[in-house]
């Protein structure tokens, strides 16, 4: 009768392991995965085509031989 209930206790522990003390208090990671690009990427696009535009204006404006006043003096 003891084997009986020894074969019931491994094929219960086959079909139903309990987890191990080491493995039930595995921390989570805390970084997240996430798609795109990084933050710092955007910022310095940002200031790049901006600068860019104010020289493109500013060529446009001076080298170009624009005439006319693009402000008021008074």
């Amino acid at each position: 009768m003891a084997a009986a209930n020894n074969d019931d206790d491994v094929e219960r522990q086959q079909l139903h392991p309990e987890p191990q003390a080491a493995e039930a208090e595995k921390p989570r990671p805390t970084t997240v995965q996430r798609g795109g690009l990084h933050p710092i990427f955007y910022i310095l696009a940002w200031i790049f085509f901006s600068n860019l535009t104010i020289l493109f204006n500013k060529w446009m404006i001076d080298g170009r031989g624009f005439k006319y006043r693009t402000y008021n003096p008074h």
